[in-house]
């Protein structure tokens, strides 16, 4: 990303990126500094501060990270908006046991059918005569990974599926798999390995996807807007800044979308600096 623009004069960026470190709170009310707080102890004084964290993070610790609260148009934005997840599994097969003439499948429960798999399957969370496998949407290829199939899954069960181990998990995607596709290819066999993120359960995520809700929509302002709206201090300078996908009012929910935000929200900085000059 443009880590040395003149290579006779590289920028010396390694040293200046700190890995492992949890923020505990971001002191923004000074007119100089900007002073964030971490979980190890050390604190750290800047002149800008460009908050990335997702949308989950600000929704569980809004009241706890800033120092003053933010202002209620944001929090109000924060609140309004969702924020949750998909689960995307990839699974590895040993031995490739469909064609390639399978370009997935979409999975659709008759409603009869809920309680039948949830007597039938007895592994895995289970609410109201539901199983967590009648979940799972839909099972793809990997393009250029003959022996690997993405499996999808969305709905109320998300939690407690990533908390759930990789034998139940291989053990529920082969019953969904023999429930809809043995007539098929009678020879489904068992995946050697499963791939995962559990960007729901993971407290430094939260969720994987921000979206409108009908209360978001009802806001004055686009959502991206709101939230991206720069912090400043007494002389008008942008001290706390936000980006991140729900921060971008055409490209949420996508990395693009995040990507852009980022460069946004450094050239507001570029930007205040030329004309304060």
């Amino acid at each position: 990303m443009q880590k040395f623009p003149d290579s006779n004069v590289p920028i010396p960026i390694d040293n200046k990126i700190i890995l492992n470190k949890e923020v505990e709170k971001v002191l923004w009310a000074s007119t100089e500094r900007t002073d964030i707080k971490c979980a190890d102890g050390i604190n750290y004084s800047c002149d800008h501060v460009i908050w990335t964290p997702s949308l989950g993070v600000l929704k569980h610790g809004y009241k706890t990270l800033f120092e003053p609260q933010l202002p209620i148009e944001k929090v109000t934005a924060i609140e309004t908006l969702g924020m949750d997840a998909t689960l995307k599994i990839f699974f590895h097969f040993p031995k490739r046991w469909w064609n390639d003439d399978f370009e997935g499948i979409i999975f659709a429960w008759d409603p009869s059918d809920l309680q039948k798999s949830a007597d039938a399957f007895l592994e895995g969370p289970k609410k109201e005569g539901k199983s967590w496998i009648t979940t799972v949407q839909s099972v793809i290829p990997v393009q250029k990974s003959p022996n690997l199939l993405s499996a999808w899954f969305g709905g109320e069960f998300l939690p407690e599926i990533e908390r759930s181990s990789d034998e139940t998990i291989i053990n529920g995607i082969m019953y969904t798999l023999q429930t809809f596709l043995s007539e098929i290819y009678p020879n489904i066999s068992l995946p050697d390995k499963v791939i995962r993120k559990n960007w729901y359960t993971d407290s430094h995520f939260r969720g994987a996807y921000s979206f409108e809700t009908v209360e978001s929509k009802k806001l004055n302002k686009p959502r991206g807007e709101i939230i991206s709206e720069p912090l400043l201090s007494k002389d008008g300078k942008p001290i706390l800044l936000f980006a991140g996908e729900a921060t971008n009012p055409l490209h949420h929910a996508t990395v693009h979308g995040a990507i852009e935000s980022g460069f946004r929200e450094a050239d507001r900085l570029i930007q205040f600096y030329k004309h304060s000059k």
